[in-house]
C-alpha cells in the first residue's frame, strides 16, 4: 500500500525545498527539522540550516475553501556572527515573496523534483506574511563546539486545496 502524502507534508517538502535551492549551495547541510541529536552530541557541522513546521492554524474561509496558517522556524548555525548575519539575511530577504506548493505525492528524488527530473506539479502558493529575523545565543558552558545562530520566523497562508 503507498503512502499518501498529505497537503500540509506537500507544502512541508515545498517550504524545506524552496530554503535548500536558495542555501544549499552555501552551507554544509539543510535539514528538514531541528537537529537536536547532532546538537547534543556535538557534531553539527556549521554552516547549517534546519527547516521546521511549528504551528498551523485554522483561519476560517469562505465558500468552502479553508485557510490554515502555518508557522516556520529557519534556524541558521554558523561559524561567527558574520556569517550568521549574512545567511539569515539571505533566507530573510527570500521570503518576501509567496512559495510555491509543489505536489510531491508521486514521489520525488533528493534535489525535490519528480522521479524523472521533472518540476512537479504546482498546487498554489503560500502567501508569506509575519517575516521576523532573530539571533540566539548558542554558547553553553559545558559545550566545546561554539556557533553562531540566527532563527528566521514567518507565517505562510495557503488552502487544503490539492
Amino acid at each position: 500500500m503507498a503512502l499518501t502524502i498529505s497537503k500540509f507534508r506537500s507544502e512541508d517538502f515545498s517550504v524545506y525545498f524552496f530554503i535548500k535551492d536558495l542555501i544549499g549551495s552555501l552551507v554544509k547541510r539543510v535539514v528538514d527539522g531541528y537537529p537536536y541529536t547532532e546538537i547534543e552530541s556535538e557534531t553539527l557541522e556549521v554552516p547549517s540550516v534546519s527547516v521546521e513546521h511549528t504551528q498551523t492554524m485554522d483561519d476560517g474561509g469562505e465558500l468552502g475553501a479553508s485557510w490554515f496558517r502555518r508557522t516556520w522556524a529557519v534556524d541558521v548555525f554558523a561559524v561567527n556572527d558574520a556569517q550568521r548575519d549574512e545567511l539569515g539575511h539571505l533566507v530573510f530577504d527570500a521570503l518576501d515573496k509567496s512559495i510555491p506548493i509543489r505536489d510531491y505525492s508521486s514521489g520525488f528524488r533528493a534535489d525535490g523534483k519528480g522521479l524523472a527530473g521533472q518540476d512537479l506539479r504546482l498546487i498554489e502558493y503560500a502567501a508569506v506574511e509575519d517575516r521576523m529575523m532573530r539571533p540566539t545565543y548558542a554558547f553553553t558552558t559545558l559545550s566545546e563546539k561554539k556557533f553562531w545562530r540566527m532563527t528566521v520566523t514567518f507565517v505562510t497562508v495557503s488552502t487544503r486545496a490539492t
